[in-house]
């Protein structure tokens, strides 16, 4: 048996304003609310379970490789062949990292 979810959108808040604006579109298109809403909470699953999270160990490592980074920029040394990594492997960032620092990045700004 079918189960009966009923709620409000109110206009007043952008967000939902936003979610209603969508639902008549689609609407519009064909579908019903039913279908938007299923279709949308099934994709919503399906996203979260493609995003993954660095774990603490991943995420010291990044910071690890990053600091070492910047402690090369900062002594002038390109590939300095004395330097001892603290991870004795390469460090391999995930691109939602990668893409978030691309998009934070602001070009000619001064870390000093």
């Amino acid at each position: 048996m079918s189960e009966v979810i009923s709620f409000r959108l109110n206009p007043d808040n952008p967000r939902e304003a936003q979610a209603l604006e969508i639902l008549r579109t689609k609407q519009a298109e064909g579908f019903s609310s039913r279908r938007v809403l299923t279709d949308a909470l099934v994709d919503l699953a399906a996203r979260k379970e493609q995003d993954t999270l660095f774990s603490i160990e991943e995420f010291n490592m990044a910071l690890e490789h990053v600091s070492d980074l910047l402690e090369r920029i900062d002594g002038g040394s390109q590939g300095n062949e004395n330097h001892q990594s603290t991870s004795p492997q390469r460090v391999t960032l995930h691109d939602d990292f990668l893409n978030s620092v691309k998009v934070a990045a602001k070009p000619g700004l001064n870390l000093d």
